[in-house]
């Protein structure tokens, strides 16, 4: 991003009017006009992008992010911004002028380009281009916008139309998985990797990336990414992906070169009309006479004739020869041919191709001598075939392949006109948007067709007709809506443009959702039914590993998210780098935004009511539920019939567990079982994939997050109903109707005045409070009952504190008696505990002491007995 002095010489190197000047200064200054949303099929994103220092939104995650993505690594562009102030565009469409109110894509400021950008698809540029000819057009094979052009020019700037189609996705994909490496904060690769890459690149000009990786110890998958990021090998980040297999490393850019000219040698395709291969030992024909390609040597080619003379051409030249037809290769000879054999081989069914089977067989033996059950005439039948086959297409064989698809009288049965009307009927029908029975439908039919006199289809015929000509996702979508045709919506396959839906490597791309367990939970204590608990969690899309989860009785929130995140940097002490969310309002909460802008984490939306783009969350609900919840006395699976549901399994009846058993429970489940169990979708288990993915793609140990104090303070929100509470005198803060006091509350000029505050969902013995410019920890007046307490043994306590307080079905404060007797019955119950630890110890030491005899003892005095009995 330009400073001020910079941007004054920019505008002075290109010479901007002053109107084009404001423009730029009012776009700078100014936050974007919208906020993007997804819309149906398109996951937009919110990219924090380092060269600009602010987060960048992006509509779509296949064309505006790509843009984002080239922008940002590219030297040439200064600043972008995204949504910039609508423009009011005008044109004239032959019939009347039109006026429209646009809002572009980007303001975008390059050394080759000042202007307006707006990004649109390849298949969306086609269609706007037939239907609105006057706003999107094509001159000299690029898409322009004439009435954006026209605004622009007026100011001196720019209005350009960015396709889907001008993306390198080999060289951003490769950007993206190495941007950790690109950060200021990654240290450079030590003194003995680098001699280690010397060493291993001496008797080598290149290597396979996998391969460099594997080849010393003392190389890890992080120091092979910082060398080729410093520039020690060369790579060519436009070829291929460095996930693919087949990716190379190069000693230099030199060796680069001559690796690649070495193996265009070998073959060089000539671009012509009609073109052929070139490659030694391949067979031509110049204008009748026979040669043979002997060297290819860059742009110089050398024939050799039949009686051995050498001719030298080059590479234009020949294309010229190939385009007047003068020069003929054997591929372009044959191509014909080829043509036929590829056809009869594609057209040849399971029960055609057994049948050539036994055909072969048999004629291979009539032509041995060797008696065959089939008569003569069949025999010299198939002769004829196979002659002709190998006189047509070279392969005689294929004569003998019974043509099954093309038996049969196939001439329609009835007039076009029967066709006509099942066609006018069904299409009046989805007009309608009602759905008839197929009896009604087919009666409308009938009526029709005798009405004209034509012929009465049977109900067979028109149900074969529509189901040749009517699909079923058009069927659901004009009859029940998007939401219900989703199931049967045509998959999207991206293999060609976009980013790798799952990510790259650990950490690249994770999904975040809630779901409530199927299983009522009690309190500890009390053993009250407080309800259903919220699961919330966080899953590597790579990997499919859960990389943190969080239980709470409160519904989904932005506090849910910022406790999840908190979770996965105390468990791995790292962020992923993209999280998927839904269009919940949980994830768009300001708290929750600037949490994942801190940490330099791209959030992308999916698109509502398209399940498919969280799949990877979905499973892993399903599972859990399916695999554990449902196994626990005391689950809801049977309240799905809840009016079929007896007082005697009723759940709430039945519930034993408590918040802490589940957890534990949970963390088991996940370790022990679902993280070691194979996943259908990967082949392996969770587990196997991170691990190899860790060692493959790097650990990226420079992006390890601390989990201290700075990091839990930025994970705290704020108290949803009043941000800002009121600083009591010789009291201090009052939430959840407790006091929080810290020593800056004893300032005077701090008496009844509001200080911002934030709490602290895992401890409610702590409160933070910005007083004096930073945030001072205030300690709880029941802090003592919470000294001896774990972490989780708070967090626990203030979950199920909450859960009673949200079954009570009002809001109300939880005072600080109430927190202080419920921890006197857990002291209790640990009282009661350890007694019973106790005596379980002393009863197994007495069953170890030997038995005395007592028979040797002398009786006891009768006085003792009747001092007894009288007592």
């Amino acid at each position: 991003m330009l400073n001020e002095q910079e941007l004054a010489a920019f505008l002075e190197r290109h010479q901007l009017s002053l109107e084009a000047r404001a423009i730029v200064m009012r776009i700078r200054g100014s936050e974007p006009s919208r906020r993007v949303r997804p819309g149906r099929g398109s996951m937009t994103c919110r990219y924090p992008s380092r060269k600009m220092g602010r987060i960048i939104q992006a509509e779509s995650h296949t064309n505006e992010l790509a843009a984002i993505y080239t922008w940002e690594y590219d030297a040439a562009v200064h600043e972008f911004y995204d949504q910039p102030e609508p423009l009011k565009l005008a044109y004239h469409n032959g019939v009347r002028s039109v006026a429209y109110a646009h809002t572009p894509d980007f303001f975008l400021v390059s050394d080759a380009f000042v202007g307006w950008v707006e990004c649109k698809t390849d298949e969306e540029l086609a269609k706007l281009h037939i239907e609105k000819p006057e706003r999107y057009a094509k001159r000299d094979g690029k898409w322009i916008s004439p009435p954006g052009e026209a605004f622009a020019s007026q100011f001196g700037l720019g209005y350009m139309i960015c396709p889907s189609g001008c993306f390198d996705w080999n060289l951003l994909r490769n950007l993206d998985f190495l941007a950790d490496y690109m950060r200021a904060d990654c240290p450079p690769p030590s003194d003995d990797e680098r001699s280690i890459v010397q060493r291993l690149f001496e008797s080598s000009a290149w290597m396979p990336l996998h391969e460099l990786i594997a080849a010393d110890a003392g190389l890890t998958a992080d120091a092979v990414y910082k060398v080729i990021v410093a520039g020690e090998v060369y790579v060519d980040l436009s070829a291929r992906p460095l996930m693919d297999e087949f990716a190379r490393v190069y000693r230099d850019q030199l060796a680069a070169t001559f690796a690649e000219s070495d193996g265009n040698q070998a073959k060089l395709t000539v671009p012509c009309t009609s073109p052929f291969t070139l490659e030694a030992g391949e067979p031509l024909s110049w204008e009748g006479t026979a040669y043979t390609v002997a060297v290819v040597a860059g742009a110089q080619v050398t024939l050799v004739s039949a009686s051995g003379k050498p001719v030298r051409l080059d590479v234009e030249s020949i294309e010229q020869l190939a385009h007047d037809g003068k020069l003929v290769g054997a591929a372009l000879t044959n191509n014909v041919a080829a043509h036929i054999r590829e056809n009869i081989v594609r057209r040849a069914c399971v029960r055609a191709t057994a049948e050539a089977h036994i055909w072969i067989r048999q004629f291979n033996e009539y032509r041995r001598g060797v008696a065959v059950s089939r008569c003569a005439r069949t025999m010299r039948s198939y002769a004829a075939k196979f002659r002709q086959a190998e006189v047509a297409v070279g392969v005689g064989a294929l004569g003998l392949i019974p043509d099954f698809m093309s038996r049969g009288n196939r001439t329609p049965r009835f007039p076009e006109q029967v066709f006509e009307v099942i066609a006018d009927v069904e299409r009046e029908e989805r007009d309608r948007g009602t759905r008839r029975t197929k009896v009604d439908i087919y009666g409308d039919i009938r009526g029709r067709c005798l009405a004209k006199g034509l012929p009465v289809p049977s109900a067979k015929t028109v149900a074969v007709w529509r189901k040749h000509h009517v699909g079923v996702h058009e069927d659901a979508l004009r009859f029940d809506g998007h939401r219900m045709a989703y199931d049967s919506k045509p998959w999207v396959w991206t293999e060609q443009r976009g980013f790798l839906p799952h990510g790259a490597y650990p950490f690249d791309v994770a999904h975040i959702d809630h779901t409530p367990l199927d299983l009522q939970l009690v309190d500890e204590t009390l053993g009250t039914v407080i309800g259903r608990v919220w699961l919330t969690a966080l899953i590597d899309g790579y990997s499919r590993k859960v990389l943190a989860y969080y239980l709470s009785f409160d519904s989904p929130s932005a506090v849910s998210c910022m406790m999840v995140i908190r979770e996965c940097v105390r468990r791995h002490g790292r962020l992923p780098s993209k999280i998927i969310t839904d269009g919940g309002k949980e994830f768009s909460g300001s708290y929750f935004e600037i949490l994942l802008a801190f940490f330099e984490m791209q959030k992308k939306t999916r698109p509502p009511a398209e399940g498919h783009f969280g799949s990877v969350m979905e499973r892993l609900f399903g599972a859990t539920n399916k695999g554990l919840i449902h196994v626990l006395q005391g689950n809801t699976l049977i309240l799905q019939c809840v009016r079929k549901c007896s007082r005697t399994h009723d759940p709430r009846r039945l519930a034993i567990w408590t918040l802490d058993a589940i957890e534990r429970t949970l963390d088991d489940w996940f370790e022990n079982v679902y993280h070691i169990s194979p996943h259908g979708g990967l082949q392996a288990t969770p587990n196997e994939v991170f691990d190899a993915g860790v060692a493959e793609f790097g650990a990226r140990e420079h992006v390890r997050i601390p989990y201290d104090a700075a990091f839990i303070l930025s994970c705290l929100p704020a108290p949803k109903s009043r941000p800002q509470r009121n600083v009591y005198p010789g009291k201090g803060v009052k939430h959840y109707g407790e006091y929080y006091w810290c020593e800056a509350f004893r300032a005077p000029r701090h008496e009844n005045t509001e200080v911002a505050v934030r709490y602290d969902p895992l401890n409610m013995a702590v409160l933070y409070a910005y007083v004096d410019g930073e945030w001072q920890q205030c300690r709880a007046h029941d802090a003592p009952l919470y000294a001896y307490r774990t972490e989780r043994e708070v967090r626990l306590a203030s979950a199920a504190l909450r859960g009673l307080m949200l079954k009570d079905g009002k809001h109300r404060e939880i005072r600080a008696d109430q927190r202080a007797a419920f921890f006197r019955n857990l002291y209790d119950d640990e009282r009661r505990l350890r007694e019973e630890r106790d005596a379980n110890l002393a009863h197994e030491l007495e069953s170890e002491m030997p038995v005395a005899d007592l028979s040797a003892l002398p009786p006891a005095p009768r006085e003792t007995y009747h001092q007894c009995e009288d007592f």
